[in-house]
C-alpha cells in the first residue's frame, strides 16, 4: 500500500476530532479509479449516487454556492467542466471535500481585474480545511487562456491555520504576474497554513514576475507556511526568480518523504527546491531529478547556525543542472547537512560542486550512501569544499563507491588539506578520492589514538629518522605527520651498547644484550658475548648460615663460594642443652651444670631441690619427711623441714538445732557445739491466698504477702434483681467470699416481654459459682449467650452455665458459616466467655461445631487459621490447624470438654506440690467420651493475665510443664508488660506453672522505670521493630514513623556518624504525632537517628519498641538517600522448611549521586519470628503455618515489603 494512502486517515481523523465528519470506513486504495475518501470503486458509487458508507456526495456544477451541513462540512463532486468568474472561497470554520471527478474547474478571472489581485481558482481562508481528490484521475484546477492567477491559495496573514490535503487531481496551467495578490506560488501558495501532498500532480505552473520576493513555480510556503510531501508529482513548473518546483521560506517546516520533483526550472536558485527551513528532511523513496537553476540545480538550502538538512533511506537527487554552483545541492551559509543514506548522482554544474557545494558548518555522513557520477564541465566534481571545510564521518561508510572531493585550497610543499575527520575505524582513506589531482588520500591518527583525519598531502618523508610503536616503524611526513615506509619490527641487529645490555658479565657467564631492530626498537631475544667476571655474582648471597661443629659461613647461590666465614661464639651451655652460637644459632660444645632452686619441692614421698634449668627433672638433695607434732582439730601435722602436710586437722561436726523463723521471710538454725556457727535460708513452699500468707514448708511459719489474685472460700453474686415486664433487672456483682473483694460488675437485664418464658435470656443466681464454693451445694444451671466472632461477622449462641462449667448448645451451622466463611481475614475464630459475669473454667463444645471450624481452618479458600476460647478471667486457649484436625480425629465425632483450673494440693502429686510451691499453676485438660486427650498433634497457645510481683522483670517470667515426678520443662514464653499477659506454646495438655528465672533477666527489657537511661543505653535495648524513615532537606532532616500500638509517646535521638559521639535526645513527641524535624544542620556533617516508643506503666516509662538506626543525607550533601526499595517478589508462599532469597533494588532521590551507605545496604526484619525468619543476607526460612511480613529496609529507613504465607 502506498504511503499516502496509509496516511489518508490523518486529515479525516482531524475532522473527526473537530466534530465535523462522521467516521467513514477506509478501504484499501487499490487502483486509480478507487475513491480516495471512502475507498469504494467508482463503479460501485455510480457517479457518486451510490452508497459510500456514511458519506453522501452531492453533485456540484462548479459555479453555484456550495451548501454545507450543520457541521459546516460538504462533500461535493464536480459534475461537469466549469468556468468561474470569481474564486471559490472556503471560509473559516468550514471543511470542503471536493472530488474533481475527471472534470476541469477553471477561472476566467485575471489578476488585473480581480480585487487586489485575488484571482486564484480556490481560496482556503485561515481556519478552513480543503481536501482535494479525483476519482477518475483527469480532473484539473486551472485558469482560462490568458487569465492570470494562482491555482490554490491556502491561509493568509491571519495566524489561524488553514489546511490543504491533496490526494489526487492536477493543478496546472496557472500563471502569476506582478498584479497578483503575492505573485509567489503559481500552483499553490501557503501562508500561515499547512499543505500536505499525498498524490496528484502540480505541473506547468509559472511564477512570471522577476521581482517576486519568494518565487515558487509549483508551490510556495511562506510566513510559517509548511509543506509535507508523501507522494504525487511536481514537474515542469517555472519561476522567474527562485524555486522552479517548491519554495519553503520564512520559518515553515519542510519534509519530503515520497513523491517526485522533476523537470522544474528557476531563473535564480533552486531548480527543484529552494528553502531555509530550519528542519528539512528528504527521505523514503523521494526523487528530485532533472531540475535546472543558476545555484542549486536540485536543491538550494540557505542555512543558519541551528539549521539541519537530512538525506536518508532511499532518497535520490540526480540529473539536476546548475549554471552556477551546486548541480545537486547548493548548501549556503551555516547549519548542518547530514547524509546517512540515499544518493546524489549524475548532476552537473558549470561552477563548483557537481554533486554538492557545501558552505555550511558541519557535513556529517555515515551508512550506505552514494555521491558519485557528478560533473563539472565533464570532469568529476562530486563534493566541493571551500577553504577550512571538511566532511565529518559519524559512522561506518558501507557504500560501494568512493566519494570524490574537490577542495578550494590545494596541498603544497608545506601545507596539507584535510577533507574528512572521524573515528579512526570509520575514517578509511579508500572511501574517498581527491579530484583536484591524483594525490592519494591518507589518514593521520590523533594523539589520543581514537580519531583520524583524512588528508591530501605532498609528503616530505624524514628518511633519516625512524618513528615506531610496539608493533612497527615508519618514516614521518614533516607536513602532515603521516606515516610512510611502514614495516613490522624485525629483531636481527646485534648492538653492544649500554642501551641494549640486559646483564653484565658474571661469575657464570659473559655480558648479555637484547637483539634490536634497524629502527632501534629493543627485542625480547638476547645474545651473549665476552668473558666471565668472577667478582660479579649472578646469584644472591643466601642469608641462611651453613655450619659444622666449629665454624659457620654463607654461600652464593650461583657458584657456592663461601662468605663471612667465622668460628662459633656466644650462648651459654646448660645441664640440658649445649651453647647456641649467637650468629648462626646452631648448638656447639658440651653440656653445663645443674642449677638447684633454694625452695623445697615436696610430695608424699619426700622433699628435694629442683633444678631451675627448664625441662630438667633432676631431684637434687632428695630426703624423706621429718614428722612434726600430731594433728589436732586446730592444726594439721607438718614436716619440720619442708612444711608438707602429713595429716589434716581433725574435722568439726555440727549439731544443728531446729529452723527458727526470723520474721522477714527467712529462717535460721544454730550449731549446738558452737553457737557462732549458723545457717540462714529463705522461706519457701506453701501457697498464699487472698486470706492468708504462704506457710513455709521448712519452718512451718507464715511468710510473705497475701496473694490477692488467688481467691479462696468461693464466690457469690450479690445484689441481683429479677427483670420483670415493667422493670429492668440486674445480674448482680460477683464477690470473693474469702476476702470480700468484688471480682466482677454485673450487667443490666432487659425488661421481659409480656409473653416471654425466659428462653435463652441471661439469668443469674445468688449462690456461689466459683470452684471454691463450700457446703456441697450445686449451683443451678443458667442459660446465657456468648459471642462467636470473626472479622466480618459476630453471632451469639446459647450456652448453659452450671457452677463453673459452660456448655455450648448446638449452633446453627448456616450462621456459623458467616463467621468462618471466605470473608474471615483475622485468621482466628473466637468463642468468648469473658462477657459473662459468672466464673467459667470449663467449656463443653458440640462435635459438629468443632468439625466445622476445623474444616474451615483447613480450607485454603479462606484465611481462618485457628480456634480461640476465652474464659471469664481473660485466660484463653488457641488451637492451630494441626491441633484442630488431630482433635477432630481423636474425638470421633463426640463432644469435647476443655478445662483450665487453678491447681490445689489435692489435685497435685506430692512431687508436683514440691515443684510448684507457692507459684500459680493450672491443670489443663481436654476430654471426650470419658477419655483424657493430652497429645494435641499441633501447637496450642495459652494466654493468662499476670501482674509482675515486686522484684520480677518481664523477661525472667517462664512457664514450666510439671510432670508427675515434679520434673519441670520450660515452654516458649513471652510476657506483655502493657497488657499484663503471659503467653506460652505447647503441644500437649497437663499441669503448667508460672516460674521466675533470674538467669533469663537482662537489662534490655527491664520493666523498671527507664526514664533515666541515656541515648546510648536506649540504643542498645533489644525491642520490637518500629518502622521509621528519614528525609534530608536544606540543612534539615525530618524523621517520621508508623504509630505503634499502645505507645504513649516517642523519644527521638541523634548523633554524628563519626563514631565518637554518644546519642543525644532530639525531642519527646506525644503519641498523636508521627514526625519531628532536626534543623540548622551543617551540610558537611553526617547524621544518624533512631526513635523509641514508650509506655507509661504505673507511672514508669518503659520502652516497648525501637526503630533501626537511620543514616540520612542532607539535600546538598555529596551522597543521596534511597527513594524507593523494590523486591523481586511481593507475595511468597512457602512450606515449612523452605527458603527464599530476597533480591532488592533501590531507586535514589538523586540519580547523579551515590547512596549514603554507613551500614549494610539493606537490613531485614520479620513481623512474626515464629512463622518465618530472615537472615542478615536476606534469606527467608519458613518455620510454621501462618502469615507474616518481611521488611527490607534501606539506610534511611525507606523499605519494601514481602508478604510470606507458610502452609
Amino acid at each position: 500500500m502506498k504511503l499516502w494512502k496509509r496516511l489518508l486517515a490523518i486529515p479525516i481523523a482531524a475532522s473527526l476530532v473537530m466534530g465535523l465528519l462522521p467516521a467513514p470506513t477506509l478501504a484499501a486504495y487499490t487502483s486509480a479509479h478507487s475513491h480516495p475518501i471512502c475507498g469504494a470503486a467508482h463503479a460501485d458509487i455510480g457517479d457518486h449516487t451510490g452508497a459510500c458508507d456514511a458519506v453522501a456526495w452531492t453533485a456540484w456544477n462548479g459555479t453555484d454556492e456550495i451548501t454545507y451541513d450543520a457541521n459546516k462540512t460538504a462533500y461535493v463532486y464536480l459534475e461537469k467542466d466549469a468556468t468561474r468568474d470569481d474564486y471559490l472561497d472556503i471560509e473559516a470554520g468550514h471543511t470542503l471535500y471536493l472530488c474533481l471527478n475527471g472534470k476541469k474547474l477553471e477561472s476566467s478571472l485575471t489578476s488585473s481585474d480581480a480585487w487586489q489581485g485575488m484571482s486564484q481558482v480556490i481560496n482556503v481562508s485561515n481556519g478552513a480545511q480543503f481536501i482535494l481528490c479525483d476519482c477518475k484521475g483527469s480532473g484539473t484546477i486551472t485558469h482560462s487562456s490568458g487569465a492570470k492567477g494562482k491555482g490554490v491559495r491556502v491561509g493568509g496573514s491571519d495566524t489561524a491555520a488553514a489546511t490543504f490535503s491533496m490526494y489526487g487531481g492536477t493543478i496546472s496551467g496557472n500563471h502569476t504576474d506582478a498584479n497578483c495578490w503575492g505573485p509567489d506560488g503559481a500552483g499553490v501558495e501557503i501562508q500561515n497554513g499547512t499543505f500536505t501532498m499525498y498524490g496528484g500532480t502540480i505541473s506547468d505552473n509559472h511564477a512570471e514576475y522577476a521581482g517576486s520576493y519568494y518565487g515558487g513555480g509549483g508551490v510556495c510556503a511562506q510566513t510559517s507556511g509548511t509543506f509535507t510531501m508523501y507522494g504525487g508529482t511536481i514537474n515542469n513548473n517555472h519561476s522567474a526568480t527562485d524555486a522552479g518546483g517548491v519554495m519553503v521560506w520564512g520559518g515553515g517546516a519542510m519534509n519530503i518523504d515520497g513523491g517526485t520533483i522533476r523537470d522544474n526550472t528557476a531563473d535564480g536558485s533552486g531548480g527543484g527546491i529552494c528553502t531555509n527551513s530550519n528542519e528539512f528532511k528528504i527521505s523514503g523513496n523521494s526523487v528530485i531529478e532533472n531540475n535546472t537553476a543558476v545555484m542549486g540545480g536540485g536543491v538550494f538550502y540557505h542555512g543558519y547556525s541551528s539549521s539541519n538538512m537530512t538525506i536518508s533511506e532511499s532518497a535520490r537527487i540526480s540529473g539536476n543542472t546548475a549554471t552556477g554552483n551546486g548541480g545537486g545541492i547548493y548548501f549556503k551559509n551555516e547549519g548542518t547537512l547530514t547524509m546517512n543514506g540515499g544518493s546524489i548522482s549524475g548532476n552537473t554544474t558549470t561552477g563548483d560542486g557537481g554533486g554538492v557545494y557545501f558552505g555550511g558548518d558541519t557535513f556529517s555522513i555515515s551508512g550506505n550512501l552514494d555521491i558519485s557520477g557528478n560533473k563539472k564541465a565533464g570532469a568529476d566534481n562530486n563534493v566541493y569544499l571551500p577553504t577550512n571545510k571538511y566532511i565529518t564521518i559519524v559512522g561506518a561508510l558501507t557504500g560501494s563507491k568512493p566519494i570524490g572531493v574537490t577542495t578550494e585550497k590545494t596541498p603544497d610543499a608545506s601545507n596539507y588539506v584535510r577533507i574528512a575527520s572521524g573515528y579512526k575505524n570509520d575514517a578509511a582513506p579508500e572511501k574517498f578520492s581527491y579530484e583536484n589531482d591524483s594525490t592519494p588520500v591518507s589518514a593521520t591518527i590523533s594523539k589520543n589514538g581514537s580519531t583520524a583525519d583524512l588528508v591530501v598531502c605532498k609528503h616530505n618523508w624524514n628518511s633519516t629518522t625512524w618513528r615506531s610503536d610496539s608493533f612497527s616503524h615508519w618514516h614521518e611526513c614533516s607536513i602532515c605527520k603521516g606515516k610512510g615506509d611502514i614495516a613490522a619490527h624485525t629483531y636481527d641487529q646485534q648492538v653492544k651498547t649500554k642501551a641494549y645490555e640486559k646483564s653484565s658479565a658474571t661469575c657464570l657467564s659473559g655480558a648479555t644484550y637484547y637483539m634490536s631492530c634497524v629502527c632501534g626498537a629493543k627485542g625480547a631475544d638476547t645474545f651473549e658475548i665476552g668473558d666471565k667476571d668472577p667478582d660479579n655474582h649472578s646469584g644472591i648471597l643466601n642469608n641462611d648460615w651453613k655450619s659444622n661443629g666449629s665454624k659457620h659461613w654463607k654461600e652464593y647461590s650461583c657458584c657456592g663460594v663461601h662468605a663471612e666465614e667465622a668460628a662459633h661464639s656466644g650462648g651459654t651451655a646448660t645441664c640440658q642443652n649445649k651453647a647456641v652460637c649467637s650468629t648462626c644459632h646452631q648448638p656447639y660444645g658440651g653440656l653445663g651444670s645443674h642449677v638447684p632452686a633454694s625452695a623445697w619441692n615436696k610430695d608424699a614421698s619426700g622433699h628435694w631441690h629442683a633444678c631451675q634449668t627448664p625441662n630438667c627433672n633432676e631431684q637434687l638433695a632428695f630426703a624423706a619427711h621429718t614428722p612434726g607434732p600430731a594433728a589436732t582439730e586446730e592444726a594439721p601435722q607438718l614436716c619440720t623441714e619442708c612444711g608438707y602436710e602429713l595429716a589434716p586437722a581433725l574435722e568439726h561436726t555440727h549439731d544443728w538445732g531446729a529452723w527458727i523463723s526470723k520474721g522477714d521471710g527467712t529462717h535460721t538454725r544454730t550449731c549446738a557445739k558452737d553457737s557462732s556457727h549458723t545457717e540462714t535460708n529463705a522461706c519457701s513452699g506453701g501457697i498464699a491466698t487472698c486470706q492468708n500468707s504462704a506457710i513455709c514448708a521448712v519452718c512451718n511459719t507464715a511468710y510473705g504477702a497475701k496473694d490477692m489474685t488467688n481467691h479462696t472460700g468461693g464466690t457469690e453474686v450479690r445484689g441481683s434483681v429479677e427483670a420483670t415486664t415493667t422493670t429492668e433487672g440486674y445480674t448482680g456483682d460477683t464477690y470473693c467470699k474469702g476476702c470480700n473483694t468484688k471480682l466482677a460488675d454485673g450487667k443490666t437485664i432487659p425488661k421481659k416481654d409480656s409473653g416471654s418464658s425466659g428462653g435463652s435470656s441471661t439469668g443469674s443466681t445468688s449462690g456461689g459459682t466459683g470452684s471454691g464454693s463450700s457446703g456441697g451445694n450445686t449451683t443451678p444451671s443458667t442459660s446465657v449467650t456468648v459471642p462467636v466472632s470473626g472479622e466480618e461477622k459476630t453471632i451469639r449462641v446459647n450456652s448453659t452455665v452450671s457452677s463453673t462449667t459452660a456448655t455450648i448448645e448446638d449452633i446453627d451451622l448456616s450462621k456459623l458459616n458467616t463467621v468462618i466463611g471466605n470473608d474471615v481475614k483475622t485468621g482466628v475464630v473466637t468463642i468468648d466467655f469473658s462477657v459473662l459475669e459468672k466464673q467459667i473454667d470449663t467449656v463443653k463444645l458440640p462435635a459438629n461445631v468443632i468439625k466445622q471450624i476445623a474444616d474451615a481452618v483447613k480450607d485454603p479458600s479462606n484465611d481462618a487459621e485457628s480456634l480461640s476460647i476465652v474464659l471469664t478471667d481473660g485466660t484463653s486457649i488457641e488451637f492451630d490447624e494441626k491441633a484442630l484436625s488431630k482433635k477432630t480425629a481423636q474425638t470421633n465425632q463426640t463432644d469435647i470438654t476443655i478445662s483450665i483450673k487453678r491447681t490445689t494440693d489435692s489435685t497435685l502429686s506430692a512431687l508436683q506440690q514440691q515443684a510448684v510451691g507457692s507459684q500459680p499453676a493450672w491443670d489443663i485438660k481436654l476430654t471426650s467420651g470419658g477419655k483424657n486427650i493430652s497429645d494435641m498433634g499441633g501447637v496450642i497457645t495459652l494466654h493468662t493475665p499476670y501482674e509482675l510481683r515486686s522484684g520480677e522483670q518481664s523477661n525472667g517470667i517462664v512457664v514450666y510443664y510439671v510432670d508427675e515426678n515434679g520434673n519441670r520443662e520450660s515452654c516458649e514464653t513471652s510476657y506483655d508488660p502493657v497488657k499484663k499477659l503471659i503467653s506460652w506454646k505447647t503441644s500437649h495438655l497437663s499441669v503448667y506453672m508460672i516460674g521466675y528465672d533470674e538467669n533469663r533477666v537482662t537489662p534490655d527489657t527491664d520493666t523498671e522505670d527507664q526514664s533515666a537511661l541515656n541515648g546510648s543505653q536506649v540504643s542498645k535495648l533489644k525491642l520490637p521493630i518500629l518502622l521509621a524513615t528519614g528525609k534530608g532537606g536544606n540543612r534539615k532532616i525530618t524523621i517520621s514513623w508508623r504509630s505503634y500500638e499502645d505507645a504513649d509517646g516517642y523519644d527521638c535521638y541523634w548523633s554524628y556518624c563519626d563514631g565518637k559521639r554518644s546519642y543525644k535526645k532530639l525531642a519527646t513527641i506525644k503519641a498523636a504525632k508521627d514526625r519531628v524535624t532536626s534543623r540548622r544542620l551543617a551540610n558537611n556533617r553526617r547524621y544518624k537517628y533512631f526513635v523509641a516508643a514508650y509506655k507509661l506503666i504505673d507511672g514508669k516509662k518503659v520502652y516497648i519498641a525501637k526503630s533501626n538506626t537511620l543514616h540520612v543525607a542532607l539535600k546538598d550533601a555529596k551522597a543521596t538517600n534511597a527513594k524507593k526499595v523494590t523486591v523481586n517478589q511481593t507475595n511468597v508462599r512457602l512450606k515449612a522448611g523452605d527458603t527464599f532469597v530476597i533480591r532488592s533494588r533501590t531507586r535514589l532521590e538523586n540519580t547523579n549521586k551515590k547512596e549514603l551507605l554507613h551500614a549494610a545496604a539493606y537490613r531485614y526484619y520479620t513481623s512474626d519470628q515464629s512463622v518465618a525468619s530472615v537472615s542478615k543476607t536476606g534469606k527467608i526460612k519458613a518455620l510454621k503455618s501462618g502469615t507474616c511480613v518481611i521488611y527490607v529496609v534501606a539506610n534511611n529507613g525507606v523499605y519494601g515489603t514481602i508478604k510470606v504465607t507458610v502452609n
